[in-house]
């Protein structure tokens, strides 16, 4: 097939310059936990899928190539798709639903205007695909620079009845972006920083770039989302997004992604205000703003009188992070970097950029992955403490101190009784080459790199699998219990409304270390109650994590802080 690519003439999280950056084989941080190299992948890929009805791994890349993955010895990829089949000359997102593939991205018309798409390829008898026209907006201002997010993240909620869309910010952090004065006084715009949400049957939508007619049509979901490159939805049926704040140190964040919430973007990243909306804002004072930053440089932090005013509306928080990994921030009173377990970040070490996030939906794997997500970091980590490093692609900031280009264990912590989560964060494989796009089958992660040139891969992580597809937030806070919390001298686990069978109990630290597990057998259907000597366990002052499982199958976590 002929391709045929229009140039785009803005810059975007996934662009590199092109040096070649040697890496080796990434590795597994656990024993029960392997990886081996499954493809050599095309440059500047962005996007990766399983569809059930062929079997096969689909993976794609920002000029609109779309590959299907033939497994032998040793596997290869061929072209199925170009943008003269699909029409999205800037690829961003793919998933399949039944016998369809949907595809997201834009088409930047002349670098300062475009307009986001989503199209569908239905599968026919003879194994074509026939395209067709799901969405396309109205055409809204770019900025011509390096902040354009455009349409990414795409996901299909478990009864198959809508698309979830995000489109990302046009700014770094909602400052004036006129595109060289084409678009006068124009920050952001109603098609961007945002959730959308359509009927899985809709077909040649014009998505208008008008808030009331956005509410109106029921198709704005959430809002004040930066750039939701992640949107998953896990085993309970909620929806969540993983996304990176600007060139600001403000922590990166993953939000449970709900019906009319607002995120806090622009006012807002992570749980820092973005201070530029305050009057007499000094950016040459700001500890959290590096001054080697892209934004910096180009003159986007200043003073701002006219920057828009708070909407005066509570926004809904990012997930706390427990630790123990990916939990570093800067501090704004003195500009150290230092990691905490008690600070709320909201939720990610700044800059790590968390993409493709996945969760175990039908509960397949092995205690204590069952039922829990995983993520990726994608930028470069291991910086100074200003977030540079020698071998730095961009010769940019990267990760500052704390590692990164790896992937985590999201751990979710649901309270039934508040309908909240919390998370631990831990990381599982490290040495990725700009990972960019994840996907489970069964017991496998794939992991998608963007990688350098002539360095990418898709590789297959091999994580242990259970058996019995238990949902893990089952029990409601009230029937699985820790008291007292605070604990002095001891603690009872209460646990109800179990199934009788094996049941799995472990206590760990914040840093991952399992100081005591054991199994019990609970002989009829349900409770099971026992105390915990704090002295017997030699547990110091500090935060712990109780995790139970049933029938090998994670059925809740609780935090408890001892303090004797």
């Amino acid at each position: 097939m002929e391709l045929k690519i229009k140039t785009v003439a803005i810059l975007s999280v996934f662009i590199l310059f092109g040096q070649i950056v040697l890496h080796a084989q990434p590795q597994s941080l656990r024993p029960d936990i392997s990886v081996s190299l499954y493809l050599n992948v095309n440059s500047a890929s962005s996007c990766i899928a399983f569809d059930k009805k062929t079997n096969s791994i689909y993976y794609g890349n920002v000029e609109g190539n779309v590959y299907l993955v033939f497994e032998g010895s040793p596997n290869k990829d061929t072209l199925l798709f170009d943008t003269l089949d699909h029409q999205i000359p800037y690829l961003q997102g793919m998933t399949f639903h039944d016998s369809s593939l949907f595809l997201i991205g834009n088409d930047w018309t002349n670098g300062t205007q475009g307009i986001g798409i989503v199209r569908k390829g239905k599968l026919q008898p003879n194994g074509t695909r026939i395209w067709t026209t799901v969405l396309e907006t109205v055409l809204y201002p770019a900025t011509n620079a390096t902040f354009d997010h455009g349409f990414s993240g795409i996901a299909i909620d478990p009864a198959g009845q809508n698309i979830y869309i995000s489109s990302g910010s046009r700014s770094d952090h909602g400052e004036l972006q006129t595109a060289g004065g084409v678009f006068p006084g124009i920050r952001e715009v109603p098609l961007t920083s945002a959730i959308f949400r359509i009927p899985i049957g809709t077909q040649n939508l014009i998505l208008p770039n008008n808030d009331t007619l956005l509410k109106q049509g029921g198709w704005l979901f959430a809002d004040g989302t930066r750039n939701s490159f992640g949107l998953a939805f896990n085993g309970r049926g909620d929806l969540f997004g993983v996304e990176n704040s600007g060139d600001r140190d403000d922590p990166e964040e993953m939000n449970r992604i709900q019906l009319g919430k607002h995120y806090g973007f622009p006012w807002k990243m992570g749980n820092n205000w973005t201070p530029q909306q305050f009057p007499g804002y000094n950016p040459g004072t700001d500890l959290l703003v590096n001054k080697n930053s892209k934004a910096y440089q180009l003159g986007h932090f200043y003073n701002d009188p006219t920057y828009p005013t708070s909407p005066g509306i509570t926004f809904t928080p990012p997930l706390e992070n427990l630790g123990p990994s990916a939990n570093y921030y800067r501090d704004s009173t003195n500009g150290n970097i230092k990691q905490t377990t008690s600070k709320s970040l909201g939720t990610f070490t700044m800059h790590r950029c968390p993409v493709g996030l996945i969760f175990d939906v039908d509960s397949l794997l092995e205690f204590p992955y069952n039922g829990n997500g995983f993520m990726l970091s994608f930028t470069q980590g291991k910086g100074d403490s200003t977030g540079y490093h020698p071998n730095s692609i961009w010769g940019l900031p990267v990760v500052p101190i704390d590692s990164s280009e790896d992937l985590i264990h999201l751990n979710m912590i649901y309270n039934k009784t508040s309908d909240t989560y919390q998370l631990t964060a831990t990381r599982i494989v490290e040495g990725f080459n700009l990972p960019v796009n994840a996907e489970l089958v069964d017991s496998v992660i794939y992991v998608l790199e963007y990688g350098s040139t002539g360095n990418r891969h898709i590789w297959k992580i091999s994580m242990p699998s259970g058996t019995t597809g238990i949902n893990p937030y089952d029990l409601s806070d009230s029937e699985f219990i820790v008291y007292p919390n605070p604990s002095l001298n001891s603690f009872t686990l209460n646990l109800k409304t179990l199934k009788e069978g094996k049941l799995f109990v472990s206590i760990s630290d914040l840093a991952g270390r399992r100081l005591l597990q054991f199994e019990d057998e609970v002989a009829l259907s349900g409770s099971y109650q026992r105390m915990f000597s704090i002295e017997e366990l030699n547990l110091s002052n500090g935060v712990y994590l109780v995790q139970c499982a049933s029938n090998g199958a994670v059925i809740g976590t609780k935090k408890i802080v001892i303090n004797h």
